[in-house]
Parts: C-alpha cells; structure tokens; sequence
C-alpha cells in the first residue's frame, strides 16, 4: 500500500517536562529556571519521530488517555509526521508522564517517571491485518501483549524486528527470541557480562544477526556474521543526552535499510544522536538524513553513507 507506514513502532507515548538547571537543587531549596521544554517522548515514540525526520514513513502504536498529556502527545507525534492511527486513546486511562531535570554542571540528567494507568494495548485490537502492511517492526520493551502479537507475525512474514533493549523487564527474554538486530543499552547488556564483547556473542545467541551495544558518548559496537565493529562517539558539547538513544535506534533502522555495512550504519546512527545531544528534548534538532551527511562529512569520516533508506519515503509519493 502506496501509503502505508515503512516502520512501525510499539512500546512506550509518554509527554516530556524537561527543566534545564545550572545545578542540581538542595533538598528544600527553591531554584528557578530559565526555561521549560515540554515534548512527547517515549524510546520508540522517539525512534518513529527520528524515521520521519528522516524521510520514512512511521506509526506508532501505544495507548493513552484522553486527559491533556494524551491529547499532547498524540498531537506532537502528528505534527511530526508519525501516523496515529493505531495510537489508542480512552477515557479510562491515565497518560504517562516524565520529567527530566537536566544539569549543565556535570552533564547529568535526573528522570522522575509516572507510568500511567490502564495503558495496556489489547493485542486483538492490532487483528485487522494493518500491522502488516509494515517492512520494519521496533519494539522497546514495553507493550508487551502487542508487541509480541506482532513480532511473531512479522517474523512468520520473514520481515525485520529490531529491539530496543534498554532495561531488563518482564519479557526482555521472550522479545530477544524475535529479534532480528537488538540494540541494547550497557546497562541490559551487562545482565549478560561485563565484557562487552561477550555480552554480544549473548545477545546474538538467541537468534539476532546483528547486536549493538550503546556506549553513550563513546559510541556503540557491533556484531554480526563479519565480527565485530567499534565505532567512536563524536566530540559535541552537549545540551542534553535525553533520548540520544532513541534516535540511535531510528538513525540505525535508516541506515541498515539504505544497505549500509555495520561500521558505516553505526557511524551514521552515532552521527544522529550526537546532533540531538546539542538540542534539549528526546526530539530536540533532530536530523534529516543531509544534516547527518554533512556531519560526517565535517568530520572527515570516509564511509558509504547512501541517503536513500530502501523502501520507500514519503518524498517518493
């Protein structure tokens, strides 16, 4: 279907408070700020919103209420061109919400979350067939009935499941079954080993062809059936490293769909995160795929770095 989402995410729609503080506050200390950046969030939500940016079409699939932080983030993933369709909202259900105290002093970020109420998807509301009209599956960990319900249709239909595997939780083990790339946090990949090099060969031993590890500012690595690829972080000053990771993963579904090779697909993800970090929000100066380009160009950094993502964008119709 001419168009139909390329990537479709499930998992976790949440509403971001952030406030930017020189320093962290006493206890019982009043402290101003400057400023307030208020954004959707949530590590797949993030992910879709970076796909779009990037040319591709994406939906989300997530539930939440129909109270003002539902109504906000179903709004701003819109107007970011990430379809809704299958964004259920109600009226019994309470909206997540985070809010993220970043420090300037030490680059540090303080995150208070509030999951929620009721914001589970039935998988049998995702029975009509449209999730399949989808090449890529990004699942995070949350939702997990629907995500499931997906991934075992999308990996009977032989098409791709990638996994943000940011925090061990009920049901990371069933999901790392299913994945085709998993792209875990240093904090998940070290439920299997310290050694990050052995935690890879884990990761891949449950079926995965490709499994990364992010490294935060020193970048990310990688195993596949070639071995295995470091690739650096980039120098930036940065603003805010808040969901640095999610554009990360989106950047990277880009990549690999633009037939890049593993070293050149982390460095153009790392590319990505690193120009969000110079923006406050998870979804703050996200990149198109030439302001990547040219960030690695600046760099010096020689690679086959192809703008065009596999399937089509919604430039193409």
């Amino acid at each position: 279907m001419e168009n139909s989402p390329k990537v479709i995410g499930i998992g976790h729609c949440t509403v971001d408070v952030i406030c930017p503080l020189e320093r962290f506050p006493e206890i019982d200390v009043k402290t101003e700020i400057a400023g307030l950046v208020v954004q959707g969030g949530g590590p797949s939500a993030n992910a879709m919103c970076a796909l779009a940016k990037l040319g591709v079409r994406t939906a989300l699939v997530s539930r939440l209420g129909t109270d003002i932080f539902g109504r906000f983030a179903r709004a701003d993933l819109l107007r970011r061109d990430v379809e809704c369709t299958h964004l259920f909202m109600d009226e019994d259900s309470k909206s997540p919400l985070s809010v993220i105290v970043t420090e300037n002093e030490r680059s540090t970020r303080t995150i208070i979350v509030y999951k929620g109420e009721n914001c589970t998807v039935d998988p049998l509301w995702l029975s009509d067939g449209w999730i399949m009209t989808g090449d890529v599956l990004h699942i995070d960990g949350h939702q997990l009935p629907a995500s499931l319900f997906a991934a075992q249709h999308f990996k009977a239909a032989g098409k791709t499941i990638v996994f943000d595997a940011g925090s061990w939780r009920l049901g990371s083990e069933e999901l790392l079954g299913f994945a085709d790339v998993v792209i875990a946090s240093k904090l998940f990949a070290s439920k299997f080993s310290d050694d990050i090099k052995a935690a890879l060969d884990a990761l891949r031993g449950y079926g995965a062809k490709t499994a990364i590890v992010t490294l935060g500012a020193d970048g990310a690595i990688g195993l596949d059936d070639f071995g295995i690829v470091e690739s650096p972080g980039f120098e930036i000053a940065a603003v805010d490293t808040t969901g640095a990771g999610d554009v990360f993963h989106g950047a990277y579904i880009f990549a690999m769909h633009a037939g890049m090779q593993l070293r050149d697909a982390l460095a153009f993800a790392n590319a990505a995160a690193a120009i969000k970090c110079g923006h406050l929000g998870g979804r703050g100066g996200l990149p198109t795929a030439n302001d990547v380009s040219g960030f690695l160009g600046a760099r010096c950094v020689k690679g086959d770095f192809n703008l065009s993502p596999g399937f089509a964008t919604k430039a193409d119709t």
